[in-house]
């Protein structure tokens, strides 16, 4: 009877023990929780930013291509309006673009590298 009583006493405080030790890691897992919801949060706050700021600079570009495509046919008919009238072979002359086109583009990546 002795030996169970003191068994109880120990299993008793075995058991404050192992709630103290509880009430410790519940506390510990709601901060990591709380923790994990913060990031969460944090991490689709800055995908939303992200994806507005690549969306705009999308528009620029898009606004930009668009610029960019009415500039070059514009130039493209007063190419062949000039080549028309001038009565030359757009052969040769295409020829000889390519051929300063290429130096041009050897020479900036000349320039690049220094």
């Amino acid at each position: 009877l002795k030996h169970s009583r003191q068994r109880a006493i120990t299993l008793e405080e075995n058991l404050k023990q192992m709630r103290r030790e509880q009430k410790k890691l519940e506390v510990k897992f709601n901060a990591v929780k709380e923790e994990c919801k913060e990031l969460y949060d944090t991490f689709n706050d800055v995908v939303v930013s992200v994806k507005k700021k690549g969306e705009a600079q999308n528009g620029r570009l898009e606004e930009l291509v668009k610029k960019k495509s009415n500039e070059f046919a514009e130039k493209k008919a007063q190419f062949t309006s000039l080549i028309k009238t001038t009565q030359l072979d757009p052969v040769a002359i295409g020829a000889k673009l390519d051929s300063d086109l290429a130096s041009k583009n050897t020479e900036l990546k000349q320039l690049q590298y220094e």
